[in-house]
């Protein structure tokens, strides 16, 4: 019976730590992902002018 709580405990703190960590880096993530698609879109579009002129 104990180790059933200490179990429950113990997904349940993990679960708020990796909340609380998600929550930190969640800024600089966005930031990266949003410079990462207009990026790759501005390639895309590039790379459908070469065709376009080939």
């Amino acid at each position: 019976m104990n180790t059933d709580w200490i179990y429950i405990g113990a997904v349940v703190l993990a679960f708020f730590i990796f909340l609380g960590w998600n929550k930190s880096r969640q800024t600089s993530v966005k930031n990266r992902k949003r410079r990462n698609f207009k990026q790759s879109f501005r390639e895309r579009k590039a790379e459908r002018n070469e065709e376009k002129e080939n």
